[in-house]
């Protein structure tokens, strides 16, 4: 697998990451080894918490353990289509844009300014990385939403047509970040749901 994609012109990016557009967020995830089946493929929506899930069971750590996400190779491939209806978010540019996906509907909100212009590139540069030089300023309260059913390149923002979802999102999203400062920041967890504290904790962030 991999950390991020690159963007190879979608939105006007050219061999960057800086975004969470699907182009940099959805990447292959490909299991090899003993005992994990051949040849199933899926398309399907995986956390990082799946990922931890399936690689404590493979090393026998936490085997039979409860986990409120699925093991991965513990399931089907129909099962893993499935996958595609969860939703999931994710976060970049440290918490100033927050994405959320669900199916074919596609949601980005932006919770600071980020202005991300690079300086000019000398003849150098341009020679040996022609593609990397690029501007995007991100201004808070900016969201967009889309339908990858029928918009899969992401040309059609229905942030306004759909006024009132994209205010709903933008107001969890919010919600989700105050949440995770607040922890950070006093390791307070009055507001987390036992579900919440138990993904929280497989991933190390609290105890």
């Amino acid at each position: 697998t991999s950390d991020h994609g690159e963007s190879l012109g979608e939105q006007d990016f050219w061999a960057t990451h800086a975004s969470i557009y699907p182009s940099i967020q959805r990447i292959p995830l490909i299991f090899r080894g003993p005992g994990i089946p051949h040849h199933v493929e899926a398309f399907s929506n995986v956390s990082s918490l799946d990922v931890l899930h399936t690689l404590s069971n493979l090393a026998g750590i936490r085997k039979g353990a409860e986990w409120s996400t699925p093991d991965l190779l513990s399931r089907g491939s129909d099962s893993l289509d499935e996958g595609q209806r969860r939703e999931i978010w994710f976060e970049a540019q440290t918490l100033a844009q927050i994405g959320r996906v669900q199916g074919d509907s596609y949601f980005i909100t932006n919770i600071a300014d980020v202005n991300m212009g690079l300086r000019e590139a000398t003849a150098t540069e341009l020679r040996q990385r022609p593609f990397t030089h690029y501007s995007a300023t991100y201004r808070e309260g900016d969201t967009e939403l889309y339908d990858l059913a029928v918009d899969p390149g992401l040309f059609i923002d229905l942030s306004e047509k759909s006024a009132a979802l994209a205010e709903a999102l933008d107001q969890r999203a919010r919600a989700i970040v105050q949440t995770g400062l607040q922890i950070r920041d006093n390791g307070d967890q009055a507001g987390l749901t036992p579900r919440e504290r138990e993904r929280l904790s497989a991933l190390g962030y609290t105890d």
